[in-house]
């Protein structure tokens, strides 16, 4: 089978002693790639395909088993013990003559290759989100970049130094890529300075780790605030190098193994993609997909604004001689507007606005009809007892409440005989019953049923807000 197959090969080169493929912990199964393009050239002779790439090869090692011991790829150079990773027979004089021989006529100002396209691996670790802050759409994120080319001046054989199989040295004794986040939010700054270590394998493979605090600008959608996902992407690139430098990144070049979780945004998939900008193509970029932590803003916003919304129709049920009904509603007034400043304080200030907000607009806007519904029926329900309401607001009142116009008395044949005539007789007795009282009694009741549908309708909306909110595997 392939599996077994891609076992073989591997187990085969490890036991050659090549400079691309080494053991680190043979007892414990544990090896390292060292050159992945050399490693995926040989793969690909062996299953006749010469596009195979290293993220392809890559996949089948994630579940790959060994019947007795567990094989670990590791992604990037890991500090060891000599007693494990390095021959004890190397000696300082070997190291120092390694170094002599390199750096005797090496210029570091000088790109490794000008005959063809250099490539350089580039393999992304985040530690760490600090902070997205939406106001002003950064993100604050701590990582590690592992960057990997190959220099041929500085390969060697290591059986002319007793087997030394790597070196060590400082980034300013040799040349390497000057690696820059072109999206930062606040300046343009190199990644890494001179005095970080780079190491130098064998068939010169030069591999390089730069650790950085990065402060990248971020497009925040706050559509569905709370309950969003803010996708913020880091793009590098290289700069002012000629146009055949490339960076690679492949599908596995994010490792979340030493990620640490935010408390307030968990972040959900980290993808890698090239992106063209200008003339420039292929320059890589990383996708993380942040996902927030609504607990907090539910349980601190989002419920006490649902408890002022179910108060409100309560209003109209406190009796209206009672004379508390203004100060209430004035009270819940004020209070969703201390709630809508909390609201607006974490949202960015644009045009795009987040649902939440034009809900707590709403909400605002309903309270304030409710307050001035109150007063009008204050006003009617103390009006002059001796005026009477006019013909048309009777007989619209009648209308919605679905009662009869005509209110005819069986011992009053002469009130009979006028509402038969349709000469307006039994008006002028439902005028005589129906006071302003009455209608400001039918405001409350209508105020009450409206406020209650309106409840009924943001309630849905948010849970509605709630079930649209996109689930990532």
């Amino acid at each position: 089978s392939k599996k077994r197959l891609l076992w073989k090969f591997l187990l085969d080169e490890l036991n050659s002693h090549n400079d691309y493929l080494r053991w680190i912990d043979r007892s414990a199964g544990t090896f390292r790639i060292i050159d992945t393009m050399e490693v995926s050239k040989r793969w690909g002779k062996i299953k006749h395909n010469p596009a195979m790439t290293f993220g392809k090869l890559s996949r089948g090692l994630r579940i790959m088993k060994l019947q007795r011991f567990r094989i670990m790829y590791l992604y990037f150079s890991i500090l060891l013990s000599c007693e494990k990773y390095c021959v004890s027979s190397v000696s300082i004089a070997d190291v120092a003559a390694l170094r002599t021989s390199l750096f005797d006529v090496y210029d570091n100002e000088l790109q490794p290759s000008y005959e063809y396209h250099m490539n350089i691996s580039l393999y992304f670790f985040p530690f760490s989100i600090h902070e997205l802050d939406e106001v002003s759409g950064t993100l604050t994120s701590v990582v590690a970049l592992s960057t990997q080319w190959k220099d041929q001046r500085l390969s060697w054989n290591p059986l002319n130094y007793n087997g030394t199989y790597y070196l060590n040295v400082k980034s300013s004794k040799i040349w390497y890529p000057d690696i820059f986040c072109i999206n930062p939010a606040d300046k343009l700054e190199k990644l890494g300075d001179n005095s970080l270590n780079a190491m130098i394998y064998s068939h010169g493979v030069v591999e390089r780790l730069i650790g950085a605090a990065l402060k990248t600008s971020c497009v925040v959608d706050m559509t569905y605030f709370p309950f969003d996902t803010q996708i913020c992407s880091i793009i590098f690139s290289t700069w002012n190098l000629a146009l055949d430098v490339k960076i690679n990144i492949f599908e596995n070049s994010v490792i979340l193994t030493y990620y640490t979780k935010n408390p307030q945004w968990e972040l959900i998939r980290a993808r890698t993609r090239n992106i063209n900008i200008g003339v420039f193509s292929g320059i890589p970029c990383i996708d993380l997909t942040l996902q927030r932590k609504s607990e907090f803003f539910v349980l601190n916003s989002l419920v006490p604004i649902l408890l002022l919304l179910i108060l409100n129709p309560l209003v109209f049920v406190l009796p209206i001689e009672s004379g508390e009904r203004v100060s209430f509603a004035v009270t819940i007034f004020l209070s969703l507007a201390v709630f809508m400043t909390l609201v607006s304080d974490n949202t960015p200030k644009s045009a795009s606005l987040s649902l939440i907000t034009y809900i707590m607009m709403t909400v605002m806007v309903c309270s304030t009809c409710q307050c001035i519904m109150i007063i009008v029926i204050f006003v009617f329900y103390f009006k002059n007892a001796n005026s009477r309401a006019p013909k048309w607001l009777v007989q619209m009142t009648c209308a919605i409440r679905c009662r009869k116009e005509r209110q005819t008395t069986p011992f009053d044949e002469e009130t009979d005989n006028m509402g038969k005539r349709g000469d307006g007789g039994s008006t002028s007795v439902i005028n005589e019953d129906f006071s302003w009282k009455d209608f400001a009694v039918f405001l409350d009741k209508i105020s009450f049923v409206l406020s209650c549908c309106v409840l009924l309708i943001i309630v849905i909306v948010i849970v509605s807000l709630i079930s649209q909110r996109p689930a990532f595997q």
